[in-house]
C-alpha cells in the first residue's frame, strides 16, 4: 500500500467516525453582516442575492487560492487563460468573453473597498481574509462599471484591539510548502497595527520530459500586507494599508491533447508533434499526448511572473449618529509577464526538431540589456482611485451618496519570433526525417509580431441610492449612477516576415536563456513593417440604475423584487495581434430579480432563494482571426440568461451544520456570428463560408446546474486538552462550453469533486492541526480547452493542480 493510499484510508475512516458522533443539543444561526449596499446591514435585510463566506468557513475549507471560490460559491466560474491577467471570472454565466488587454472585466473585484482594475491582481494565494461577499447580478449603481455579472467584495482583517500573533505552516504530498505569519495589536492608545506575511513554494504538477526542462505548474511566491489604524478623536478613524506580492509560477500550462497536421507542410508531417514531444521517438510522443499530466517543452517552458503592489487610505468620520462619511484613496501597480513556449515542444534553434521554433532575439522590445531575456508577453498597469461615500439615515429613508474617480493606464508589450524551416527543406520531403538541421542556403522564414501599445481610461462617476421605509413592512429603493469615461490608445504594432539566411544559427543561440544573438546575422531585419501605428481617443457617458421593493411578511421572511442595469466600459483590442479597429461600444446588462429570504425553525435554518433574468447586449467577445490562432475583440451578439439560485444553512445541532448552494442557468447566445472551428464544415453542422450562426447555443462558462453540499462538525471533548472538528464538501457542475464558436472539443463534461478536512484545536486556542484532502476521488477536469490548429494542437487544454487528488497537513500556533 503506497503513502497516498494510507493517508486517504486513515482520513476517510476518521471522517466516518466523526460523522457517527451523537449530539443532542440545538444551535441557532448567528446574524451575518454584509456591506453589499455600501453600509453594514444584516444579510437578510439586503434585497440582493448575496453569498457570504466568513473567515472560519474559508479556513476550514483550506481556501487559499482565489479560484477556489468556484467551489464555495456555485454562481462563480473561472476559466484559466495563458496568465492570471487573462483569467476569466464569471457570475451567473456573465464573464469577460475577451482575454486581451484594453478590455474591462465583467465581474468587479473589490478588496477593502478598493475596486481592482484587473482580476488577475487577486489571483494569488489568500491570507488574512475576514469575509468574502459574492454579489450576484449587475451591481453598477453602487460598485460601478465592470460589474455586469456581479461583484466579489473581499474584506481583510483590521488591526486588533489586543495583541495576537500566529505562525501557520502547511505541507502537501505534491510538494507544496506554505508559511504564513501574522502579528497584530495596539501600538498606543489610539494606534493599532497589523502585519501579515506569506511564502509558498510548490513543484509543478505537469511532468516536463524535455531536456533540462523543469516541471510545469509550480509556484514560488512571497506576499506581505501591512495595516495601521488611527483613531481620530471619538468620531473618526483612519486605516492605512499597503500590500506587495511577487509570484513566479506556471499556473496555466498549455497541454496538447490532440495533435494536428502541421501546415504548411501537409500530411507528410502529421506526426511532427508526436516526434518532437517524444524527442525523436514517435511512440513516446504519442504517449505524452495521451497523458494530460505530461509534456515536453524547452528549458524555460511556460512561466509567468506577477508583481502586484498597492497602498490605500480609508477615512471614516461620523458627524452624528445618522450622518457618516467615508473616503477611500488608493494607488495600485500590477505587472504580468508571460513567457510561453509558443510551439510547446523542446524545439530550439540549435535543435530544430519541429518546423516552427520560437525564441527570443536581442532586438526585440522585451529584451533586457543585462543579457537576460524579457518575457515575450508583458502587461503593466497602474492606477489611482478616489471614492467618497456619504451615508444619511433618517426614520423614513436611508441615503447613500457618492463620487468616484479612477485614472488607469495599461501598457502591453509582445513579441513572438518564430523561425520556420523553409517548406522546401528536403528533410521534410519524405516525412521520415523530422530532425533536419540544414535548409537550402541556411534559409529560414522569420515571422515576428512586435507590439508596444498603451491604453488609458479616465473615469468619473457620481451616484445616489435611497431606501424608503414606506411602512414597517414595505421598503422601496432606487439608485442611479452617472459615469463619464475618456479613453486614449497608442498603438505601435510591427511585423517582421520574410526568408532570411542565418548561417551558424545554432552557434549563435544561448540554450540557457533562449536568446538568439540577432546581431550575428547581417540580414536580420531591424524593426519591421508597421501594421497598426498611431493614437486615438474617444469618450463615453452611460447611466446605471436599480429600482425595486421589499416586503417583510414577518421577522423571519422577506420578499423582494428589483430591476437593474449595468455596463462594461468602452474597450479596444490592443494586445497580442497585429490588427486593430475602432473602440468597442460598452456592453449593457439589464436584469430582473425576484427573491425570498427566510429564517425559520427557531433560527436554525436560513434559506435564501432568487429567480433572475438577464439580457446582455453588444457583447465584447474574442473571435479567431481567419488563418491564424490569434484573436481580436469585437462587439458581437447578445446573451439571454435566466436561472434560480438557492443558499441553505441548517444548524442541525450544536455540533452539526449542513450548508448547500445551488444555481441553475439557461444561458443562450443571440445574434452572433463566429468563425467555424476546424473541420466543422465536414460535419455538416452549420458552417457556411467559414462562418456560423451560433444563435440559440449555450453561453460560455455557464453550466445548466451547479451545486455544493457541505457538512461541518465541531466536537468538544471532556477528557482531552483539545477539541475536534471536521468538514466535508462535495461540488458538482454540469457540462460547460469554453468558446463562443461551440467547438465540440472546447468543452468540459460534468464532474464532481469531494474535499475533506479533519482537525483538532487546543481548548485555549493556542494551536491547531488539520489534515485535509482536495479532490479526494481524483476526478480529472480541465480549466480551459481551445483549438490552436497548426500551432499547438487540434485540442489544447489547461490542466490545473486541482485536477488530481492531493493531501496536506497544516500546523498553526496562536499567541495572545
Amino acid at each position: 500500500m503506497n503513502r497516498k493510499t494510507i493517508v486517504r484510508s486513515a482520513t476517510i475512516a476518521g471522517a466516518i467516525s466523526l460523522l457517527a458522533s451523537p449530539t443532542t443539543t440545538y444551535a441557532q444561526l448567528e446574524e451575518v453582516v454584509v456591506t453589499a449596499q455600501k453600509r453594514e446591514q444584516s444579510l437578510q435585510d439586503v434585497p440582493i442575492s448575496v453569498g457570504v463566506l466568513d473567515a472560519t468557513s474559508l479556513d476550514r475549507s483550506q481556501f487559499s487560492d482565489f479560484r477556489q471560490l468556484a467551489k464555495l460559491s456555485p454562481s462563480i466560474n473561472f476559466q484559466d487563460g495563458f496568465a492570471p491577467v487573462a483569467t476569466n471570472i464569471s457570475i451567473r454565466g456573465v464573464g469577460a468573453y475577451a482575454f486581451t488587454g484594453g478590455i474591462q472585466p465583467s465581474v468587479g473585484v473589490v478588496v477593502d473597498g478598493v475596486p481592482l482594475a484587473r482580476a488577475g491582481e487577486f489571483i494569488i494565494d489568500l491570507a488574512d481574509v475576514a469575509q468574502i461577499e459574492v454579489l450576484r447580478g449587475p451591481q453598477g449603481t453602487l460598485f460601478g462599471r465592470n460589474s455586469t455579472g456581479g461583484a466579489i467584495n473581499v474584506t481583510r482583517f483590521r488591526p486588533s484591539e489586543e495583541f495576537e500573533a500566529s505562525i501557520d505552516l502547511s505541507f502537501t504530498d505534491d510538494d507544496e510548502v506554505m508559511t504564513r505569519g501574522m502579528i497584530s495589536g495596539p501600538i498606543s492608545d489610539s494606534v493599532r497595527g497589523r502585519l501579515v506575511g506569506m511564502i509558498s513554494e510548490r513543484d509543478g504538477h505537469i511532468e516536463n520530459l524535455g531536456p533540462a526542462g523543469g516541471d510545469l505548474g509550480g509556484l514560488d511566491q512571497i506576499a506581505v500586507l501591512a495595516k495601521l489604524e488611527f483613531d481620530i478623536g471619538e468620531k473618526g478613524n483612519l486605516l492605512l494599508s499597503a500590500d506587495y506580492s511577487d509570484r513566479e509560477h506556471g499556473d496555466s500550462p498549455q497541454i496538447a491533447a490532440i495533435g494536428e497536421v502541421m501546415r504548411p507542410f501537409g500530411d507528410v508531417t502529421g506526426e511532427a508533434r508526436a516526434y518532437a514531444l517524444g524527442y525523436g521517438d514517435l511512440a513516446a510522443g504519442r504517449a505524452v499526448i495521451d497523458n494530460p499530466f505530461q509534456t515536453a517543452v524547452s528549458k524555460i517552458g511556460d512561466q509567468n511572473e506577477n508583481e502586484s503592489s498597492g497602498v490605500s487610505a480609508t477615512l471614516n468620520y461620523e458627524f452624528s449618529d445618522s450622518i457618516r462619511l467615508k473616503s477611500i484613496t488608493a494607488w495600485r501597480d500590477f505587472t504580468d509577464q508571460n513567457n510561453p513556449d509558443v510551439d510547446e515542444t523542446p524545439a530550439e534553434p540549435d535543435n530544430p526538431i519541429m518546423p516552427i521554433i520560437s525564441t527570443y532575439t536581442k532586438n526585440g522590445p522585451n529584451y533586457s540589456g543585462s543579457g537576460v531575456p524579457g518575457h515575450t508577453r508583458g502587461v503593466e498597469s497602474d492606477y489611482i482611485s478616489q471614492e467618497f461615500i456619504l451615508e444619511i439615515s433618517r426614520e423614513r429613508v436611508d441615503w447613500t451618496l457618492g463620487a468616484f474617480y479612477q485614472d488607469y493606464e495599461e501598457n502591453i508589450k509582445n513579441q513572438v519570433p518564430l523561425l520556420i524551416i523553409d517548406s522546401f527543406n528536403p528533410a521534410f520531403g519524405n516525412g521520415a526525417n523530422f530532425g533536419g538541421t540544414a535548409t537550402p542556403n541556411d534559409e529560414y522564414i522569420l515571422n515576428n509580431t512586435m507590439l508596444d501599445n498603451t491604453y488609458s481610461v479616465e473615469s468619473m462617476a457620481i451616484f445616489a441610492d435611497a431606501t424608503f421605509h414606506v411602512t414597517d413592512k414595505l421598503d422601496l429603493f432606487a439608485g442611479v449612477r452617472f459615469t463619464d469615461e475618456e479613453l486614449e490608445s497608442t498603438l505601435n504594432n510591427y511585423t517582421q516576415f520574410g526568408i532570411y539566411s542565418f548561417p551558424n544559427l545554432a552557434a549563435s543561440f544561448d540554450s540557457n536563456t533562449r536568446v538568439l544573438d540577432s546581431n550575428a546575422f547581417p540580414s536580420f531585419p531591424d524593426g519591421g513593417d508597421p501594421t497598426a501605428v498611431g493614437s486615438d481617443s474617444t469618450s463615453e457617458d452611460f447611466v446605471s440604475y436599480r429600482a425595486g421593493g421589499s416586503f417583510s411578511f414577518n421577522d423571519q421572511v422577506t420578499a423582494y423584487v428589483s430591476a437593474t442595469r449595468g455596463h462594461i466600459g468602452v474597450g479596444k483590442n490592443i494586445a497580442f495581434t497585429g490588427r486593430t479597429g475602432k473602440f468597442l461600444s460598452p456592453t449593457e446588462a439589464d436584469a430582473f430579480e425576484l427573491g425570498l429570504k427566510s429564517v425559520f425553525a427557531d433560527d436554525r435554518v436560513r434559506l435564501n432563494v432568487a429567480f433572475f433574468t438577464q439580457d446582455i447586449t453588444d457583447l465584447q467577445a474574442s473571435a479567431i482571426i481567419p488563418g491564424t490562432v490569434s484573436t481580436e475583440t469585437i462587439n458581437a451578439g447578445d446573451l439571454d440568461i435566466s436561472g434560480i439560485e438557492a443558499d441553505l444553512v441548517f444548524a442541525m445541532t450544536d455540533n452539526w451544520t449542513v450548508s448547500a448552494s445551488m444555481v441553475t442557468l439557461d444561458s443562450t447566445i443571440e445574434n452572433l456570428l463566429q468563425p467555424c472551428y476546424f473541420d466543422q464544415a465536414s460535419y455538416g453542422t452549420g458552417c457556411n463560408g467559414g462562418t456560423q450562426d451560433v444563435s440559440g447555443k449555450q453561453g460560455t462558462n455557464a453550466p445548466d446546474l451547479k451545486y455544493n453540499i457541505g457538512l461541518t462538525g465541531n466536537f468538544p471533548t471532556n477528557n482531552l486538552p483539545f477539541d475536534l472538528f471536521g468538514n466535508v464538501m462535495y461540488v458538482w457542475q454540469d457540462d460547460i462550453q469554453f468558446t463562443l464558436n461551440q467547438d465540440d472539443l472546447a468543452t468540459q463534461e460534468a464532474y464532481g469533486q469531494l474535499d475533506i478536512t479533519l482537525g483538532l484545536t487546543d481548548k485555549a486556542g493556542r494551536y491547531e492541526i488539520q489534515l485535509y484532502g482536495k479532490n479526494v476521488t481524483d476526478e480529472f477536469y480541465v480549466a480551459d480547452a481551445f483549438e490552436a490548429f497548426g500551432a499547438l494542437g487540434r485540442q489544447v487544454i489547461r490542466v490545473p493542480r486541482a485536477a488530481q487528488a492531493y493531501w496536506g497537513l497544516r500546523f498553526k500556533l496562536n499567541f495572545k
